[in-house]
């Protein structure tokens, strides 16, 4: 919950941290070096000056480098700017989503409230990775410990690339943060296909700006005008399959509201048209799940539409008349999400129900 002054849990945690990194100044020599190897507000640290050697590099990053001497008094704008551009937020939810479960558990006198144990932490190994909104790798916290998992396949000496920011965004709005809260504009495979897109198709940028206004999280039933003014764009014969894909997954809080507002009405629905509104969520969630899986495979917004469309298509099984036809697509889903769930989770992800469960 905000304190008094206002100020969020975010910057709650930031204060923490700081105070961790100042004390590994004066007494772990090893252990600074490490995040002070990384680059904050303006450029590079003093103490990166020199630390050309790879190997010597990656001793200082995990804490094992050779050093010295002790750093001297390190100023703190300097290494907050460190804190910002590399530490590590919660995962699965931020602090904004948390701060209002607290705060409604605060108010409704639950007993046993949520516990997070990781807010924010220094990984500067993890920390060199670079930024791509098309990522070939996925990270997840097991306590503490931060486990890394290739997304896609990787060829040798090819760069490890993850996603800095969540990926259901449009171009523009991932330029901004970026360049925000980095300093750089992503000139990734997806961005650059996106930029071309919006650049040589005349008018394409304008139809889609009107659509930013039900691009926002819990728009209710404008979601489902919004998905079918999106779809009637992306039938535009300039645009490759890819680049629909891209779009699709920049505009999931479209699908995302209308697949909610439009579940909302089930139980207002006849129980003899329930399956058939089923199908037709399930056929645009298929949709999102394939256009996520070609460029952003594993995230948890992914994982997401995959649980949704494994619920919907067990609920359409079991009313099915022919089950022999719909076990099918049960088993398929099933597999879809086992594949995501391993190589997001790796040999975690063996336990389907159980990460099912800790997801909800």
């Amino acid at each position: 919950e905000k304190s008094e002054s206002g100020r969020s849990l975010e910057s709650f945690a930031e204060e923490v941290l700081l105070e961790d990194m100042k004390r590994c100044l004066e007494s772990d020599a090893a252990a600074a070096a490490s995040f002070m190897t990384l680059f904050g507000d303006g450029g590079e640290t003093e103490s990166n000056e020199g630390m050309q050697d790879r190997k010597l590099l990656m001793k200082l990053l995990i804490g094992k480098g050779e050093v010295e001497e002790k750093f001297d008094a390190i100023d703190e704008r300097k290494l907050l700017g460190i804190v910002r551009r590399n530490a590590f937020g919660p995962d699965y939810r931020n602090y904004s989503a948390i701060e209002e479960e607290w705060t409604s558990q605060v108010k409704e006198r639950v007993e046993r409230q949520l516990i997070y144990r990781r807010m924010l932490g220094m990984y500067p190994l993890s920390a060199i990775i670079n930024h791509s909104c098309e990522p070939n790798a996925v990270r997840v916290f097991v306590g503490e410990t931060m486990i890394v998992h290739a997304s896609a396949s990787i060829h040798k000496g090819q760069e490890i690339v993850w996603s800095y920011i969540p990926p259901t965004q449009t171009y523009s709005q991932r330029q901004e943060q970026i360049l925000g809260k980095y300093g750089f504009r992503c000139t990734c495979t997806r961005c650059q296909n996106e930029s071309c897109a919006l650049g040589s198709a005349i008018g394409l940028a304008e139809k889609l700006f009107t659509l930013n206004e039900f691009n926002t999280p819990n728009s209710g039933a404008k979601g489902m005008e919004g998905v079918a003014i999106l779809e009637a764009i992306l039938e535009d014969d300039r645009l490759s399959n890819e680049t629909r894909r891209y779009f699709r997954v920049g505009y999931t809080n479209l699908f995302v509201n209308h697949f909610n507002s439009t579940l909302l009405e089930l139980s207002q629905t006849s129980p003899s048209n329930t399956n058939a509104i089923r199908e037709k969520i399930l056929a645009c969630a298929t949709q999102l799940h394939f256009a996520f899986a070609a460029c952003h495979n594993a995230s948890t917004e992914h994982l997401s539409i995959l649980h949704l469309c494994y619920e919907l298509v067990s609920f359409i099984h079991a009313s099915s008349e022919n089950q022999r036809k719909t076990i099918m697509k049960v088993r398929f889903w099933t597999e879809q999400m086992k594949r995501a769930h391993m190589v997001r989770y790796g040999c975690l992800g063996n336990d389907l129900e159980n990460v099912r469960r800790v997801m909800k």
